[in-house]
């Protein structure tokens, strides 16, 4: 049986970049959590050290740049570590991503049939395409909603 590769024979970039992405996963920083990773000084000195993922020649390299570069973002805020402890936020995020990405498909279908003579907007079955989260932000968390006063 085939042994799977070590993190040997991965360049310090791959094992980088594989981790930012990680961090488009809500339910994977509901881990971290979990785990108390957001306690120790190392890794939240990591996690300002991979911001640079921002610049162009990086971000260009990262599947989900919005997802990741936002969680990046979010986790600088000692109230989101905390925050994001609770399960319940990471389902809301993950929610909400979900209908984000539904709607810019919506978004996307509606100007391919604006393309093709139909009014922009318009999705199938003629909807306005209003399909998005409560907040309208991808990875966006309404700690409102979070915390129960929703």
């Amino acid at each position: 049986m085939a042994q799977p590769p070590s993190v040997e024979q991965f360049t310090r970039l791959e094992v980088e970049l594989e981790f930012v992405q990680c961090l488009a996963n809500p339910l994977y920083l509901n881990y971290l959590a979990q785990s108390q990773y957001f306690e120790n000084p190392a890794f939240i000195a990591y996690l300002e050290y991979l911001e640079y993922f921002r610049q162009p020649e990086y971000t260009k390299l990262l599947t989900y740049p919005s997802y990741s570069l936002n969680a990046l973002s979010l986790l600088k805020q000692p109230a989101f570590r905390n925050d994001i402890m609770n399960p319940h936020t990471a389902k809301i995020m993950v929610d909400d991503g979900i209908a984000g990405v539904t709607a810019l498909m919506v978004q996307q279908r509606g100007r391919e049939n604006a393309i093709g003579g139909e009014a922009e907007g318009t999705g199938a079955g003629g909807d306005s395409g209003a399909v998005s989260g409560e907040n309208g932000q991808a990875m966006g968390v309404d700690m409102a909603k979070t915390n129960g006063r929703a």
